[in-house]
């Protein structure tokens, strides 16, 4: 080997340890575990924002399943494969027995019981639950003192027949004041985020909540969350005395006085197995009414039925055609908290028809029964009511209330749904 190759190998040996070397420290100084940590961290954005996109544009509810951030690709799929929606961790079972179909033409005259819909069907789902969802799922079981004194009264002065006017207690121009509308229309607690964009009356009066009626179809559907909410005589069988048969009244009232077609889903979801959890009631019925929608597509209404939770000296009663008459609420999330603004993992497109919705409800109310309801409620969470444009969550009373004090709210409920989804509210929204 002569001396010119020699120092040639030299050099290279020389380079390459240079090279080695500078390499080692630049891994050094590169942090290599900081560098798979913000890899990670990355592709679990990324991952989320996918997710989150999912979520606004389709009616699957996404739960984030990367909080971790190990082993994200294997847990997307892993969960993926096992649910046809990435949502709940737990397996629910929907029973056919426990949805009832009420069709206008069969139970008017007939004497027949509503029968069930005869299909099965199987929805496995899957949830990692955040704090916030949690907080999202838990009905407040005694509401802080942020309503008017005189919608928690003891005992209401006797209200008459409800006769139809052509105006609302307020004219247009006041409930296009915002804060005249907040403050007269609404309770909002401190956690929720509500915005004129949100209450903007004019748009939101605006909005055709009517349906053509479809008696050969179904058009609305009526479910509890938390089914086994009861009342001050309830006995052990919740079904027929708690607020399942609350629900019962109204699908009846909807579908043999005013020809709706009305499934009522009686299912029990606070409750499964014999194991009571509120918190995770809300994931059990959304994916029953998913699937319920999915069956019956033509369904345009959607009715959260609830009692609500309050001190035991408050008693919502009121007088209607000479009937004591359990006190109702409108209910609404906005999916934002005055902590930290839009909630997008749990987005509602249909946030504004919602509102929409339960506006013209409450202004239809006042119209005619003008002390039956309290002032519409605003939350900062979603409760399902992401689903379809005419969803809402209903209060009917308390646990104060008796059984025939809700079944009694059930006519003039009955009667305020029709004046809306018929159309014939809108009579109601001129100038006084």
């Amino acid at each position: 080997m002569n001396e010119r190759l020699r120092k040639e190998i030299g050099i290279r040996v020389v380079l390459y340890s240079l090279m080695i070397v500078m390499s080692g420290y630049l891994l050094l100084w590169l942090k290599p575990a900081a560098l798979k940590e913000k890899f990670q961290s990355g592709a679990c954005f990324g991952t989320e924002q996918f997710l989150v996109n999912i979520l606004k544009h389709s009616n699957i509810k996404v739960a984030f399943l990367c909080r971790d951030r190990t082993k994200l690709a294997e847990k997307v799929v892993e969960k993926a494969n096992k649910s046809n929606h990435v949502y709940s961790l737990v397996e629910y079972h929907y029973a056919k027995e426990k949805l009832v179909a009420y069709e206008p033409e069969k139970a008017a005259g007939n004497g027949k019981k509503p029968v069930p819909i005869q299909k099965v069907v199987t929805t496995d789902s899957l949830t990692e639950t955040t704090g916030e969802e949690k907080q999202e799922e838990e009905q407040t079981t005694v509401r802080e003192k942020e309503e008017e004194t005189t919608s928690l009264q003891v005992q209401a002065e006797p209200q008459t027949e409800a006769v139809p006017v052509l105006a609302p207690a307020f004219s247009l121009a006041q409930l296009y004041d915002y804060d005249f509308l907040r403050s007269n229309l609404y309770v909002v607690p401190a956690r929720a985020s509500v915005l004129p964009e949100d209450l903007n009356a004019e748009a939101l009066l605006g909005m055709d909540m009517s349906i053509p009626k479809d008696p050969a179809n179904p058009q609305i559907l009526i479910y509890h969350t938390h089914g086994s909410e009861a009342f001050a005589d309830s006995t052990d069988d919740l079904v027929n005395t708690g607020i399942i048969a609350v629900g019962t009244k109204l699908a009846k009232e909807l579908s043999e006085k005013y020809g709706y077609n009305v499934i009522h889903c009686t299912e029990v979801f606070d409750n499964v197995n014999g194991v009571f959890d509120r918190s995770k009631a809300y994931d059990y019925s959304r994916a029953a009414v998913l699937q319920i929608l999915t069956d019956h597509p033509t369904i345009q209404v959607m009715i959260d039925l609830h009692r609500d939770g309050l001190d035991e000296s408050m008693h919502l009663v009121t007088e209607v055609n000479g009937k004591p008459t359990a006190k109702i609420m409108f209910f609404n999330g906005v999916s934002r908290s005055s902590a930290k603004g839009d909630l997008d993992y749990l987005y509602n497109r249909y946030r504004s028809e919602n509102l929409s919705f339960s506006l013209q409800a409450k202004l239809e109310a006042m119209c005619k029964y003008p002390d039956f309801t309290r002032k519409n409620y605003i939350d900062a969470y979603q409760y399902n009511l992401d689903l379809l444009p005419r969803a809402m969550l209903i209060e009917s009373g308390a646990q104060t209330n008796t059984l025939e004090e809700e079944l009694n709210a059930m006519e003039p409920l009955a009667d305020i749904l029709n004046g809306v989804l018929s159309g014939e509210s809108r009579t109601h929204l001129g100038e006084q």
